[in-house]
């Protein structure tokens, strides 16, 4: 019962701007999804990379170019984890790459593994230029990089 508290005062706390900002970032998330079963992971990727630099691409969602990094990565990862529950890392991951490549920010979407009493675990985290992840911390620091695909400014 307490985490669904806090998790309903954090969302009490949000703006109207980010409001308007989380409802584009579900709908994004939602299409993400679709996206994920229509499409291999690089041809995604490399769509979204296109997309993000198109003319149109770094308008979507409205008003995301107000958002500072670290509000972009919060508000990712609650639309995220609203479509996809606690496996949200690979559409957030995502969609913070869409959102900084429209940004024309150098960025790299990452997809580790590591083997845990042996089984294989999976995560995926964006990071920028000089190795930092968008999110604000190493989140893949336990996860041996697998993949690697590049976006603006590579």
């Amino acid at each position: 019962m307490l985490s669904i508290l806090s998790k309903l005062q954090r969302l009490a706390k949000l703006s109207l701007g980010d409001w308007m900002l989380l409802i584009q970032l579900v709908a994004f998330v939602l299409l993400l999804e679709v996206a994920l079963r229509l499409f291999s992971l690089p041809s995604l990727v490399r769509l979204l990379s296109s997309g993000a630099q198109s003319r149109w691409g770094g308008i979507f969602p409205l008003c995301h170019g107000r958002a500072e990094r670290q509000q972009l990565s919060d508000l990712s990862a609650l639309a995220a984890r609203i479509v996809r529950g606690p496996e949200y890392c690979l559409p957030r991951s995502l969609l913070l790459f869409w959102l900084f490549s429209a940004r024309r920010k150098p960025v790299t979407l990452v997809i580790g593994v590591r083997k845990e009493a042996g089984t294989l675990h999976s995560h995926a985290w964006v990071e920028t230029h000089d190795g930092l992840a968008v999110s604000g911390q190493r989140e893949g620091a336990v996860f041996e990089p697998l993949l690697r695909f590049s976006g603006a400014g590579r």
